[in-house]
């Protein structure tokens, strides 16, 4: 099967194997999750870390847009997703994809990134004890 994009007047075409899901899943015992909570958007290029049994999910993009600044928390203990709450008055990191995100004890990392023709440099930490972020 092909499938043409068409980005910036130039068409690529674009190979899309198709896999036969049933069977895959049958044969390496892979089982859809169910969760609850709203999960994040779809998106690409995001960063991912984890704490304990919790992931957290920032940033990416979705092909059409940026995904924002929302942070998300999953639960493996829970299958549960949650908007990670930020206190008021706090500063943002902006928007951002292809960055490098990890966490340390109870705080979150992003360093670098782009946001469309911007490469970000510096680190942003968010505190989990203090829900704030900040530029370091």
């Amino acid at each position: 099967m092909k499938l043409t994009v068409f980005v910036e007047e130039r068409v690529f075409v674009v190979l899309v194997v198709v896999v036969e899901l049933k069977s895959a899943i049958q044969k390496q015992a892979i089982k859809p999750v169910r969760t609850m909570g709203m999960p994040p958007c779809k998106r690409a290029y995001h960063g991912s870390t984890t704490i304990a049994d919790t992931m957290f999910i920032f940033g990416g993009y979705n092909y059409k847009k940026y995904a924002g600044t929302d942070l998300y928390a999953f639960s493996a203990n829970r299958k549960e997703w949650t908007v990670v709450p930020v206190a008021e008055g706090s500063a943002l990191p902006m928007s951002r994809s292809a960055f490098g995100f990890f966490s340390f004890e109870k705080t979150l990392y992003i360093v670098g990134g782009h946001f469309w023709e911007v490469t970000f440099q510096g680190i942003w930490e968010y505190s989990l004890k203090t829900r704030l972020w900040k530029s370091m």
